[in-house]
């Protein structure tokens, strides 16, 4: 059975190719907005998130601490996908919000998918 996996980034593009890339290795659900995938966790279950760090409406690690809040006694693992790494706030993603690990964008796909795989057990 296949891993669930939710991504969020508000780039369109991002979300095509992280679906295409994908989808034959997990169960991949998509969102451009970071409260649309709050949403769909609080009546699904997953066992991994990763989320872009800037996205418009609400920040990667703004996104994980209300993952904290509706997930806090089962959380599913958590990356961060991003080609911005400001070193404070993705340590506080890591202190406080249960952060597995950070990908720099652009990503390669055998490291990402070993990343992801790693982080969903």
């Amino acid at each position: 059975m296949k891993k669930k996996v939710v991504y969020v980034d508000d780039e369109p593009v991002n979300l095509m190719i992280f679906e295409r890339m994908f989808q034959n290795d997990f169960d991949v659900k998509t969102f451009s907005t970071a409260k649309d995938a709050l949403k769909y966790l609080k009546g699904n279950q997953v066992d991994l998130i990763a989320t872009d760090q800037r996205m418009s409406g609400m920040t990667g690690v703004e996104f994980l601490g209300e993952v904290k809040k509706i997930l806090p006694t089962s959380p599913p693992g958590r990356i961060m996908i991003s080609g911005y790494s400001q070193d404070e706030y993705v340590q506080e993603a890591f202190d406080h919000y249960l952060l597995n690990d950070f990908v720099r964008k652009p990503w390669h796909y055998e490291a990402l998918k070993e990343v992801m795989e790693k982080a969903a057990k």
